[in-house]
């Protein structure tokens, strides 16, 4: 699969994800657009709210097992989004998957100090 299909892909998988996930909480669909900028390598239009910290989660945890930069980059944003808006079940949710991706990629160190924060 060339890398444009591939994010072509990923950013309709994200979109939907995110737009299933708004539903949830009541959101309207045109009141957000994500997408994901391969040159800043990070996602963009995720509002910092609860919603927005959840849906990083739900990327994240999703992309996992498919693309680990994009997993961890959804973490990392999760969790300084969660830290700002004191959304202490989203920090706690973003720790534990950002310390998956450590472990993942063999930082054992970090990803325990991830766990245990």
């Amino acid at each position: 699969m060339s890398s444009k299909l591939f994010f072509f892909t990923l950013l309709m998988f994200i979109g939907t994800l995110f737009v299933i996930h708004n539903s949830a909480y009541g959101m309207q669909e045109d009141q957000t657009h994500i997408s994901y900028n391969e040159e800043l390598g990070a996602f963009v239009g995720i509002p910092e709210t609860e919603a927005g910290v959840d849906s990083l989660l739900n990327i994240g945890t999703e992309m996992r097992e498919r693309n680990s930069r994009i997993s961890f980059e959804a973490a990392t944003m999760a969790l300084n989004y969660a830290r700002k808006i004191g959304y202490r079940q989203g920090e706690a949710k973003a720790y534990n998957l950002a310390g998956n991706k450590y472990s993942d990629f063999g930082d054992y160190n970090t990803a325990l100090e991830y766990y245990l924060s």
